[in-house]
């Protein structure tokens, strides 16, 4: 005898060739069903003496969800990333997501910012590093699907760059300079410009700067803004710039007589003079440690004086520049006071004399 076989599909009777693949027969079979949904299976069969026998079962057919999704191949910690996902045959099921960051699966909060739903949304990955995406969905049956769309996303971190500079230097300072922040990781390139004029750096200053810094002296007085920056594989640069002033170096200098007599004017003359501009000279005489007096007129260009005194003397100039530095240069200047010789004379009578008395 051949047993007979029927299935409803929510009720309705389908064809079993149509909704399910394998075949059934007397001792029964395996079948593989395309579509979700409630099913009955019945069996039936005659026997010899007409008597037919039946038996049914009903069951439920669960479906394979799916969940499609990608990640971008690179991204920087500080990037949004928005997920977009398709999704099927999740009847109401919830899709639970998981981080790898190469080592396993990692608790989300420590390594994500964002939470993703059936939906998608956006997230944030915390710390550098290779990370891949999985979604799990749990069925009714405690059936877990795993899915892993494979993409590796490589999180570049955000990098810091930083260096300091004075207000303000000249062009005999030394600056040591030194970077702080990702200076390790990526070449570091520097850039310079004066008064708002790119320059080489050849031309700006003397010296040398690598990714650690260096220690360099400006040429030249002027308005400066030196510049570093760092690029990485992502062609996403980091810069940091300072400001600068660079003073020039007041340079101020006389010459006068090494002696003099007291009381004599003698003429102080100024030399090498540069960088004055506004500035002032201020003149100071001494004596042994002590301020001293002159008479007479000292100017930025020198001038004429006499002292009316004896020994030595240094007379000094000092120019005090805008940001207070003083340029300072000294003479020393000696004044005597020793009496003439008196002079000698000697006469050769022409007349004849005697006794003291010249002879008529």
């Amino acid at each position: 005898h051949t047993a007979k076989w029927t299935l409803l599909h929510d009720g309705k009777e389908v064809s079993l060739t149509g909704v399910t693949e394998g075949t059934l027969g007397n001792s029964g079979g395996k079948m593989r069903f395309h579509a979700k949904g409630s099913y009955v299976l019945k069996a039936e069969f005659t026997d010899d003496g007409g008597r037919t026998y039946r038996y049914e079962q009903s069951f439920k057919v669960y479906p394979v969800p799916a969940v499609r999704y990608s990640l971008p191949e690179y991204v920087h910690t500080d990037t949004d990333i928005t997920v977009k996902i398709e999704t099927a045959d999740l009847d109401g099921l919830t899709v639970e997501w998981l981080v790898d960051n190469t080592f396993g699966f990692q608790d989300w909060p420590t390594y994500v910012d964002g939470t993703l739903t059936n939906g998608g949304g956006t997230i944030r990955f915390k710390r550098a590093g290779v990370y891949e995406l999985a979604a799990r969905v749990t069925d009714e049956t405690g059936r877990v699907f795993l899915y892993e769309s494979h993409d590796k996303c490589e999180v570049l971190p955000v990098l810091t760059l930083g260096f300091d500079l004075p207000e303000f230097a000249y062009t005999d300072t030394v600056l040591d300079l030194r970077t702080h922040g990702n200076n390790q990781v990526l070449p570091v390139e520097w850039s310079v410009t004066k008064d708002g004029k790119s320059l080489p750096l050849s031309e700006a200053f003397s010296g040398g700067l690598n990714a650690q810094g260096g220690k360099i002296t400006f040429k030249n007085d002027g308005e400066y803004i030196l510049t570093a920056t760092m690029t990485d594989y992502l062609k996403r640069s980091y810069s940091h710039s300072e400001s600068i002033r660079i003073l020039p170096v007041v340079q101020y200098a006389f010459i006068m007589p090494q002696t003099v007599h007291y009381g004599t004017e003698f003429e102080v003359a100024a030399k090498n003079v540069q960088y004055l501009g506004c500035y002032t000279v201020a003149w100071t005489l001494e004596k042994d440690g002590n301020p001293a007096q002159y008479q007479g007129t000292l100017g930025n260009d020198g001038g004429k004086i006499a002292i009316r005194d004896t020994g030595t003397f240094p007379l000094t100039a000092s120019v005090n520049d805008s940001e207070g530095r003083v340029t300072t240069h000294s003479e020393n200047i000696t004044v005597t006071n020793t009496a003439p010789n008196a002079p000698v004379v000697e006469a050769v009578p022409t007349r004849t004399a005697k006794d003291g008395m010249f002879l008529v």
